[in-house]
């Protein structure tokens, strides 16, 4: 990362820390032991945003447009925001960064390896709203629905991880629906609570906040 050109916005704590943490693990794989990446953190008051997600996009915009001119101010020119829902915001407001966008590159990995059929693992909102399955249903990819139960369950283990609430029980539940949906096919996590929890190790099981990440360097 050149300095003072790559920046984070910081919002909910734990996928903040998480993103970070991603972050300094690969900048060290690629540059060695001890490298630090060099890279501007623009602080937000995360619940005022929380607030108004998903989708209260009149109070939404100005917030976020606020916060993308601090970016520009600060030099950044690309942008990482832990938070995949958030993106459909960023997506209204007129900026000039380069965002590190969930969808471009997930699209870009499923273009790589042939995928035509995907499941999502989200929030409910995420997993309902036409955003991301009008995207990747543009590009002939199609979006299996999740039964209405285990996205359900899926969507209230989110809520567990957010307020730190989730038991070792609740964890390997949510990693046992996961692995059998993978084995089904493709499956697209697109909810940094659930990347927490989500093991990469499948083919078949792509992270949309790895792959935020890793379009930074």
């Amino acid at each position: 990362m050149k300095n003072n050109k790559h920046g984070i916005l910081a919002l909910a704590a734990d996928s903040t820390h998480y993103y970070l943490e991603r972050i300094h693990a690969l900048h060290q794989q690629k540059y060695g032991k001890g490298a630090c990446p060099s890279f501007t953190t623009i602080e937000t008051n995360f619940p005022i945003i929380n607030q108004f997600l998903p989708d209260q996009f009149e109070k939404l915009v100005p917030i976020m447009k606020s916060y993308l001119a601090q970016a520009s101010l600060a030099g950044i020119r690309k942008l990482l925001l832990p938070n995949i829902t958030l993106h459909e915001t960023i997506d209204k407001i007129n900026h000039g960064l380069e965002i590190a966008h969930p969808i471009t590159a997930c699209l870009k990995v499923l273009k790589s390896r042939s995928i035509n059929e995907v499941i999502i693992f989200g929030s409910l909102y995420t997993m309902t709203s036409p955003y991301f399955s009008q995207a990747l249903e543009h590009q002939n990819i199609q979006v299996i629905k999740l039964p209405s139960l285990d996205a359900n369950r899926v969507d209230s283990f989110r809520k567990l991880v957010y307020a730190h609430q989730a038991t070792d029980q609740d964890i390997r539940y949510f990693q046992q629906l996961l692995h059998m949906y993978s084995h089904q096919t493709s499956v697209l996590i697109a909810c940094s609570e659930l990347s927490q929890y989500a093991s990469a190790n499948s083919v078949n099981i792509i992270d949309l906040a790895d792959l935020q990440i890793l379009s930074m360097f």
